[in-house]
């Protein structure tokens, strides 16, 4: 038969704690999630007109008392004096290849008969030096040359230039400064002056009777 175990009167081996056990909280999870930090644009570059601003409608006087509603860059610059008070000079002393002064906002041609730019100008230049109105309708993306003047050397004087051409259309308009060339001695500062622009609908020329 298999032996059987005796008896003894010793009490259980009872395991005693080391530590005392505490509850530990748990997080709720939450339904918002963790704020980001957005990142950061720097833009660089020259600026340039958005295609998506709002068209001023025709007449447009600007008398360039300030740079508000343009983007100048090269040798462009607010002149305290000009024609009529305050007015735009491109310093051709700088010497810049291009220098771009930009209408922020385009300008409405759409309900116009005659649509035509004028603007006051005084000019000292060299024979190699260009100065440009330049004409888009796809918003910056491409410039067609409306005018161009090579070497002006003016006093004050009101240039025209017709937009006919381009009604019933939405245009941006810009002036550039091409200079060429080292430049030549002169006592008089050299630039092209820029004031008292006006884009309207152009009257109907008054007819010239012809006496009999």
């Amino acid at each position: 038969p298999a032996p059987t175990e005796e008896p003894t009167d010793e009490p259980p081996v009872q395991l005693t704690p080391t530590g005392e056990i505490t509850d530990v909280p748990v997080e709720e999870p939450t339904d918002t999630p963790a704020p980001t930090e957005e990142p950061t644009f720097q833009l660089t570059g020259t600026p340039t007109p958005a295609a998506t601003a709002i068209p001023l409608m025709l007449p447009v006087i600007e008398p360039f008392e300030s740079s508000a509603g343009w983007l100048a860059d090269g040798a462009w610059r607010v002149e305290p004096q000009a024609y009529q008070g305050a007015g735009w000079v491109a310093d051709a002393s700088l010497r810049q290849p291009s220098s771009i002064l930009a209408a922020i906002r385009p300008f409405d041609l759409r309900l116009t008969q005659r649509p035509q730019l004028s603007f006051w100008q005084r000019a000292q230049l060299n024979g190699g030096d260009s100065v440009i109105v330049e004409l888009s309708l796809d918003g910056d993306l491409s410039w067609l040359p409306l005018d161009r003047q090579s070497g002006p050397v003016t006093d004050w004087i009101l240039h025209s230039v017709d937009l006919t051409p381009y009604r019933g259309q939405i245009v941006w308009l810009r002036f550039r400064l091409e200079t060429a060339g080292d430049l030549l001695p002169s006592l008089q500062p050299m630039g092209w002056w820029l004031d008292e622009l006006l884009v309207q609908d152009a009257p109907e020329p008054t007819p010239t009777l012809t006496p009999t």
